[in-house]
């Protein structure tokens, strides 16, 4: 998580959302769907990371860093980066300001249960607006959304099909306890990985199918949330 306002946390086409919607739209739903995968045989993914996105950044940044903020900051910082990036002269924030207001985010969100094994094609989320105005809300997040889930699902995928794997050998050399498949996918990847988050999302992943982890950030975050 970092410190900038979450109001920005978006692919800038999201921005311009909210006046293209046709008038008197109310509640819009979006979902989060595993459409394909690029692994030759395999039908579906692990569903995971979506507690701590709720957490870390739709209830904890969104308080630290929007909700609890001066307004008059929120919509200097929010025309400034409107008038310098697409030349506005009088960038609307009307709608930030309706939901800053509001004190929280006026969402429902229904998912599977996190570490399920979603069939290719079957939506393991979905997000919807609670009140009228936030019509524009829903999308506006799933850049957001998708940034902190895809890692963490990927991840778990992985080492789901790696236990497997496991298993099956374990099974055809004539094993009949396999605890030890819990210790034979150990993650060492903290090293390897693109910073702090991407090795907590792919740790968390890994951690939905073994035991051993060398990526204690993850295993820290995973007993948090």
């Amino acid at each position: 998580m970092t410190d900038i306002n979450p109001i920005f946390l978006i692919d800038f086409y999201k921005a311009g959302h909210v006046d293209q919607y046709p008038k008197g739209v109310k509640r819009i739903w979006v979902n989060f769907t595993p459409r394909s995968t690029r692994v030759e045989g395999e039908k579906g993914v692990i569903f995971f990371g979506l507690q701590r996105f709720i957490k870390k950044i739709l209830i904890q940044q969104f308080h630290d860093e929007f909700f609890t903020c001066p307004w008059s900051l929120i919509e200097a910082e929010y025309k400034e980066a409107m008038r310098k990036t697409l030349g506005l002269t009088n960038p609307r924030t009307d709608h930030i300001y309706q939901l800053w207001k509001h004190g929280k985010l006026p969402l429902d969100i229904y998912a599977l249960p996190e570490g399920t094994y979603v069939p290719l094609g079957v939506p393991a989320m979905v997000i919807v607006n609670t009140e009228d105005w936030a019509y524009w809300l829903p999308n506006y997040i799933e850049t957001m959304c998708s940034n902190n889930i895809w890692h963490a699902c990927t991840s778990a995928s992985t080492a789901h099909r790696y236990r497997r794997l496991f298993i099956k050998h374990a099974l055809a050399a004539g094993e009949t306890d396999l605890s030890f498949v819990n210790w034979q996918g150990h993650d060492f990847s903290y090293r390897g990985l693109s910073g702090y988050e991407s090795a907590v999302m792919s740790g968390m992943g890994q951690l939905i199918s073994f035991s051993g982890n060398d990526t204690l950030p993850a295993i820290l975050e995973a007993q948090k949330y």
